[in-house]
């Protein structure tokens, strides 16, 4: 690095650099010149989507393992889109046999303690209960349960059944926003949908993503359904 004094034009020796405290010493005139300050170098980023895009559309391609059925139906006054995801039966079978094991022991946990009157027992087996209660539903719920979004012209709707469910909600549409994907990072990850609304909240979808790829693809055709229904267009998008 070449170091030259503003005063005198002098260049500063080697000798005289103090590189610890970024400056040098001009010695003909005494000027304490300080290192030049170097722009950062450019890094390169290159864009990296884990879903494929079409070159043609940008369209994000569905993964062949992901089901979600789409549907139009109403007429042009009021069109209604509809995303179905079928029960995935397969991913409750493992959920529904440990189940099965839990509620037995808690069956014949709570046979001897009532039998014998040994409350402290039955008390100490009411969280063990509760975890087996909960369990056994969710297992139903992924057995038994449909999850459908509608889109209307006036509103959305969430609706998971025939199980009750948490997180059925109908919203005017003009309270939605978009949908984006979410990838919840634990003990397990989960992921998700978030249905963004114009309040600053979301609400959470679970449409059995099981990788980040389909929560983007089902993120990205929820978001192009909406985007249809804002402009009055009367048919969502179909995919098949």
């Amino acid at each position: 690095m070449q170091l030259q004094c503003p005063r005198c034009g002098q260049a500063v020796p080697g000798e005289d650099l103090d590189v610890s405290r970024g400056v040098g010493v001009c010695r003909p005139c005494g000027e304490i010149v300080p290192f030049p300050v170097m722009p950062p170098s450019p890094v390169a980023v290159t864009p990296f989507s884990p879903t494929p895009l079409s070159p043609a559309t940008g369209r994000v391609y569905r993964p062949e393992s992901y089901r979600l059925v789409e549907r139009t139906s109403g007429d042009a006054a009021a069109p209604r889109w509809e995303g179905v995801l079928p029960p995935n039966r397969v991913a409750a079978v493992p959920l529904l046999f440990f189940c099965f094991v839990w509620d037995t022991f808690m069956i014949v946990w709570y046979a001897i303690a009532l039998s014998s009157g040994t409350w402290l027992m039955a008390a100490f087996g009411v969280l063990h209960l509760g975890a087996g209660v909960f369990l056994t539903h969710k297992a139903f719920v992924t057995l038994l349960n449909t999850r459908r979004l509608t889109i209307g012209r006036d509103a959305v709707s969430w609706r998971s059944g025939p199980v009750p469910d948490r997180g059925n909600t109908t919203l005017p549409l003009e309270r939605v926003l978009g949908f984006s994907p979410r990838v919840t990072h634990g003990k397990n990850t989960t992921y998700s949908v978030a249905m963004n609304l114009d309040d600053g909240s979301f609400r959470d979808l679970d449409v059995q993503g099981s990788d980040q790829a389909s929560v983007e693809y089902a993120a990205a055709t929820f978001e192009e359904a909406l985007s249809a229904a804002k402009r009055g267009v009367g048919e969502g998008p179909y995919r098949g």
